[in-house]
């Protein structure tokens, strides 16, 4: 059964995106992604890859596969104006049908469809320019995360290139370990992410 609900199409700041379920009208060609709150939908790692950057896979797929759980992740973008200017039309097409006929949109860890229909929605930036201040806010920055036992995170930040470009928060059983790696140049901020990543799976 298909279930109707409201969206967030704001800019989520990094610190509020954990306990968010994001929605995609395409998960094959991401736009904007649209947020709600947790549904404790099961992950499938199928679909849920799919949203996940290139640079990235192969460390959540590792994780996955020996049952850490991770906190939403983007490797960070340089994207030209003209970019974010067809992302402002798709932005703008896709909010009209959610307010007046409603959309469907699938849940970027578990797959499943759910309809979008909110006739009281509002389109919140004024014009092309505020949404594009918006959407490339911190685009250079890469922000990725796992949840482990206390002990592993400890041993992972033992590591200089760990340590130094990442935070911890223990808030339960399991630490959340964040990695944020704000660098401008493209090659150089994969490169550090890839031997950030190297790293952890070697100790995971």
């Amino acid at each position: 059964m298909v279930r109707s609900l409201k969206l967030n199409i704001r800019y989520v700041p990094e610190g509020l995106s954990t306990g968010l379920s994001w929605y995609s009208t395409d998960l094959s060609r991401p736009g904007w992604f649209y947020s709600g709150p947790a549904t404790g939908d099961v992950i499938d790692p199928s679909v849920a890859i799919l949203s996940i950057d290139s640079v990235l896979k192969p460390l959540h797929k590792h994780l996955w596969s020996r049952g850490y759980s991770t906190i939403p992740s983007c490797s960070g973008h340089n994207l030209s104006q003209s970019y974010y200017d067809e992302l402002y039309k798709r932005t703008v097409r896709e909010c009209y049908l959610a307010k007046y006929h409603g959309i469907d949109v699938l849940d970027c860890v578990s797959g499943s469809v759910k309809k979008w229909h909110d006739p009281g929605l509002k389109f919140p930036w004024a014009n092309q320019d505020a949404f594009r201040k918006e959407a490339s806010f911190n685009s250079h920055c890469s922000r990725f995360g796992l949840y482990a036992p206390e002990s592993t995170v400890s041993l992972i930040r033992s590591i200089p290139i760990c340590g130094s470009n990442s935070t911890v928060d223990v808030t339960g059983p399991l630490a959340l370990l964040k990695f944020d790696i704000n660098v401008h140049s493209e090659s150089r901020r994969f490169t550090l992410i890839e031997d950030i990543s190297t790293v952890i799976m070697q100790m995971t």
